[in-house]
């Protein structure tokens, strides 16, 4: 699943590479409540609330203001506030897409963002060595930009993850999580094709036979 993901990731950035900005970026999860689900078949359900504040690195293609394709990564931990608090090692890459929204207002975008991931978490769980999941994320937010080629983005986003079964010698456990994320984060176009950034702030120049037509 891993080298799936990782090469839908690299054709959804080739796809957009082609006369397409640099994006590179950090996102940090400022809130995220998650709810875990565990089922057997034997129809025993449990449920264990976690968080988690990740730092998130991103490199992608698009254009500013308009559309972008990022990867990402984070390595993190889950913060159990079951079972005497404790913290499993978590690691994720995935591919995110974003949508931004020109509404007339100057450096000010609203956004909508889709994403899929694959993570894995590596730890005694039921006897199992480790355990993988897939994930899937949407939600919306706000992106402001300080100036041209440098944008802060936030907002909210519920995530979905699926893990794979793990069968014991008695049964087969099922594990999905789910919850709501805050995000901020900051991107940075190092480069550009073109004046596709959209205006940070700066005010409109008005040509002088403009200014001159009208000076009486």
């Amino acid at each position: 699943m891993k080298k799936i993901l990782l090469s839908l990731s690299a054709l959804a950035l080739l796809s957009t590479a082609a006369n397409a900005d640099l994006l590179v970026g950090v996102e940090y999860n400022v809130m995220s409540s998650m709810t875990e689900e565990d089922e057997n078949t034997a129809g025993a359900t449990a449920e264990a609330d976690f968080s988690y504040q990740p730092f998130m690195l991103k490199v992608g293609f698009g254009e500013a203001g308009k559309s972008y394709t990022s990867i990402y990564y984070q390595s993190t931990e889950l913060e159990y506030d079951d079972f005497g608090s404790s913290t499993e090692p978590f690691t994720e890459i995935g591919v995110d897409f974003v949508r931004q929204f020109d509404i007339g207002v100057k450096s000010v975008n609203p956004l909508l963002e889709f994403g899929v991931g694959y993570g894995w978490m590596d730890g005694n769980y039921a006897n199992a060595d480790s355990r993988a999941a897939v994930s899937f994320k949407v939600g919306g937010g706000l992106s402001y930009y300080v100036v041209p080629q440098v944008e802060l983005v936030a907002g909210v986003n519920y995530q979905y993850r699926m893990w794979q079964d793990i069968d014991t010698s008695y049964t087969t456990i099922s594990t999905s999580d789910s919850g709501v994320n805050v995000f901020v984060g900051v991107n940075v176009w190092p480069f550009t094709t073109g004046s596709t950034t959209p205006d940070a702030g700066s005010y409109e120049e008005v040509s002088n036979d403009t200014k001159d037509s009208g000076a009486y």
